[in-house]
């Protein structure tokens, strides 16, 4: 249910068969925290027009977003990883920003939040960062820059351009046909295959080295598929592994990579990630290495 409402981005969703009640439940309670969201923020702002603030730098603007009301999402970079915004719009107006999804650290968070504030308080983009918490806050920025980019693609009423189908194509005996290439000997067996390397920090990082593990699966020469990726080192090791390995909204992981090209070649580290993707790389390219055919003898 959570993923439909949010490809929606709305709770005018069906519910799911055998399960129509919880379905129901989930909606409803859905509704009723958006509800509170707008209705908390409607009256933050009542209670500032009360005290009749009239600062120019602490006034809350309305009515000057040319977007549709809804609820739109967007994602952001953080430190640790991405950031999730849901940002409501009612009348012309940023109503709410929501931190739906966060992997930084807790004391980084609570300080960049105020980034969405700001952003609230002066319906702008344009604030700045927070002091202590910088990548924090750009990520928050980046996210809630995103999901007016779909509030204005759904104002708009912009939908996705599908490709033109390939035409069909019928040789005659009039076309000569292009030959193919020619079959190549392969020169990695296909299976799983197992490799470890030391994943050491560079003069930026800092943390004990570990051991980093994987298994790759091979197929027709290709890296089909990586598994079973760990490190044996501090716990704190995993979230940059994981950065590695899935990358971020604005790198691509090494995996995706990797799977792509077929080699663990020309692959881009992943930014506050580089050893662990570095690590990863090379414990790929010693993997493959373990598939290579013995090279055949004459007789």
């Amino acid at each position: 249910m959570f993923k439909t409402i949010i490809a929606a981005q709305s709770t005018n969703v069906d519910v799911v068969s055998g399960a129509t009640y919880s379905s129901a439940g989930i909606i409803e309670a859905v509704r009723n925290a958006l509800s509170q969201a707008v209705g908390d923020s409607a009256q933050k702002s009542q209670n500032s027009d009360q005290q009749g603030e009239s600062d120019e730098d602490t006034e809350h603007i309305t009515g000057t977003v040319p977007f549709i009301d809804g609820i739109f999402y967007g994602t952001g970079e953080g430190y640790r990883g991405d950031i999730e915004v849901a940002v409501v719009i009612k009348d012309k107006t940023i109503n709410t920003i929501l931190i739906t999804k966060q992997e930084d650290d807790k004391k980084f968070m609570d300080r960049a939040k105020e980034v969405a504030e700001r952003v609230v308080q002066t319906q702008s983009t344009k604030v700045d960062v927070i002091s202590g918490a910088t990548y924090s806050s750009k990520g928050i920025l980046q996210a809630i820059k995103n999901a007016l980019g779909e509030a204005k693609k759904a104002t708009l009423g912009e939908t996705e351009v599908q490709p033109e189908p390939t035409p069909e194509v019928t040789i005659t005996p009039e076309m000569t046909p292009i030959p193919g290439p020619e079959e190549t000997e392969l020169i990695y067996l296909d299976g799983e295959y197992q490799a470890a390397v030391l994943c050491v920090p560079d003069e930026n990082e800092d943390f004990e080295p570990y051991q980093l593990s994987l298994t790759i699966t091979v197929k027709n020469d290709n890296i089909v598929a990586i598994t079973d990726v760990a490190g044996d080192g501090d716990p704190d090791n995993e979230s940059y592994i994981d950065r590695a390995l899935n990358g971020t909204s604005k790198y691509k992981g090494v995996v995706a990579q990797i799977l792509e090209k077929g080699k663990p070649e020309e692959i881009d580290t992943v930014s506050r990630a580089t050893c662990s993707s570095k690590s990863i790389i090379e414990a790929c390219r010693q993997a493959l290495n373990n598939a290579k055919r013995t090279e055949k003898t004459e007789s």
